[in-house]
């Protein structure tokens, strides 16, 4: 026997809380990317951010919508159809002026006696418009067998989405009903039509909806009820829905702490991180390609100078603040990054001498007059430390002091906000029993956060468990900034 099938609309399945967690992910992710224009000079490129075209792919690609409503409706109707198109827009001398989204339902691909491909697309006031190959940005999803059209996740996933589907319907109308279960009612005689919708019409008129489960109700003479429904329990509903959950993942690629899954939200600092890395390479990676590829022959002149698109997405791939300056200092003492680059990264202003590649840091300015630059007397261990090491200390101790703020400080602003509340709702004289165990529970959230980045210090076990417990407390009736500091010395040491 074939199992049934159950056939629902796109509205349906993007409903389902895990379809529209994924199809939001996925595009939100690329659609926040910046989409970069560059020129190829043998074997450098160079970055042309007033290229016409950069305007269009990250700020306006029409009057009608931002560059991340443009590209979020590409995506959400690529997964869905399997495909996305829009309508390039030229200017009598052939250069983009616009891109237009065009609904895929109303697109039908097809080629020409010659073999040339061209696209068919059905106006809302009616009649039909054919569009050439190069008026058209095609984005395909994971291409089919030919790899002309692209293979709709949504449709390719319809058995794993209707079980969920159908795992939520019956929690939904389980629990509507207050948890009472099906009843089969047995009669001594046969009804009549009549009889058998009048039996019916009382029974749902007494039993019902969630506002009539379990008041107690009289059954008709000779009429004996036997439930007929199969438990929650026995049906194994939750352990139903989590499969069906991991079934819908596994069709788009997304991890599950993307999406609200809350027993694969329970890791800490790097394994979170390397699960976001993992989504960024198998599966944000082949997106963005497709993009690339097809904005780089459809937007772009194919000759001389070179041009191509590229999407940046490497501010997915970004761990915390230490790492990352860890890895930049790295960078810059090997002469890979200049300080200009590093600071572009940090959206700061460049300074005169940096865009040089020696891993030195900036000249110190021209003494005063009659001043002897040689007069103070230097520390040989600071000579042999090198100027750059000391300079990616500081930075590190920045970004760790500035890591550790954030944190204390939301632990301050959740005490402050429970603290008003019960306040505002106790006055029977349990008040300062409740600020403690709200005190303590507030302390424990703050604890598993800033253990979120045990592996970036020396300090481990419990010495650093009573560093950060100390910690949270002074912050609770001291200064943020200070608690900070203090703390950041006792975790990496002084630097200075």
């Amino acid at each position: 026997m074939v199992a049934p099938v159950l056939r629902l609309s796109t509205a349906d399945q993007l409903s389902l809380s895990a379809v529209f967690a994924c199809v939001r992910v996925i595009a939100e992710a690329i659609a926040s990317s910046p989409w970069d224009v560059y020129q190829l000079e043998g074997r450098k490129r160079i970055l042309l951010p007033d290229d016409p075209l950069h305007w269009l792919l990250n700020v306006r690609p029409n009057p009608d919508t931002t560059a991340q409503s443009f590209r979020e409706a590409l995506i959400v109707q690529t997964i869905v159809h399997g495909n996305g198109y829009a309508e390039i827009v030229r200017d009598r001398a052939g250069r983009v002026i616009e891109l237009q989204v065009l609904p895929s339902e109303r697109v039908q691909v097809a080629r020409d006696p010659d073999g040339k491909l061209y696209y068919v697309y059905s106006q809302y006031q009616g009649g039909q418009v054919r569009l050439e190959q190069d008026e058209v940005f095609h984005l395909r999803a994971l291409a089919s067998v030919d790899g002309l059209m692209g293979d709709s996740i949504l449709g390719r996933a319809a058995k794993a989405v209707a079980s969920a589907h159908a795992a939520e319907q019956f929690s939904l109308a389980y629990f509507a009903n207050m948890g009472q279960p099906g009843v089969i009612m047995k009669v001594p005689r046969p009804l009549k039509p009549d009889e058998e919708a009048s039996l019916m019409r009382s029974w749902e008129a007494s039993r019902g909806g969630a506002g009539k489960a379990f008041k107690p109700v009289i059954a008709p003479g000779g009429v004996e009820v036997v439930s007929s429904e199969v438990k929650a329990t026995d049906a194994q509903v939750i352990p139903s829905r989590q499969f069906s959950v991991e079934e819908v993942l596994r069709f788009f690629g997304v991890p599950p702490h993307l999406v609200g899954v809350s027993i694969a939200s329970q890791g800490y600092g790097r394994n979170l991180s390397e699960l976001g890395l993992t989504f960024t390479r198998h599966t944000l990676r082949a997106w963005t390609k497709r993009l690339d590829q097809e904005a780089t022959f459809k937007l772009l002149p194919q000759r001389k100078p070179w041009r191509y698109v590229e999407m940046d997405l490497t501010w997915l791939a970004e761990a915390d603040a230490l790492t990352n300056a860890q890895e930049k200092e790295v960078l810059f003492r090997n002469g890979i990054l200049s300080k200009n680059e590093w600071r572009d990264s940090l959206n700061m202003n460049d300074i005169p001498d940096g865009d040089r590649y020696d891993g030195k840091p900036s000249e110190a300015p021209e003494p005063a007059d009659g001043v002897d630059p040689l007069a103070e007397e230097t520390d040989p261990s600071d000579e042999d430390a090198g100027p750059s090491e000391h300079a990616g200390d500081e930075m590190a101790m920045k970004a760790v002091n500035r890591l550790l703020q954030d944190r204390l400080e939301r632990h301050v602003k959740r005490l402050q906000a429970r603290e008003t509340d019960l306040r505002r709702t106790n006055t029977n004289g349990v008040l300062g029993q409740k600020l403690e165990q709200s005190r303590q529970e507030l302390r424990a959230r703050a604890l598993r956060e800033l253990h979120g980045s045990d592996d970036l210090f020396p300090v481990k076990g419990e010495e650093l468990n009573n560093l950060y417990l100390v910690a949270i407390e002074a912050v609770e009736s001291g200064d943020i900034n200070e608690v900070a500091a203090a703390l950041t010395v006792q975790l990496l040491g002084d630097q200075s």
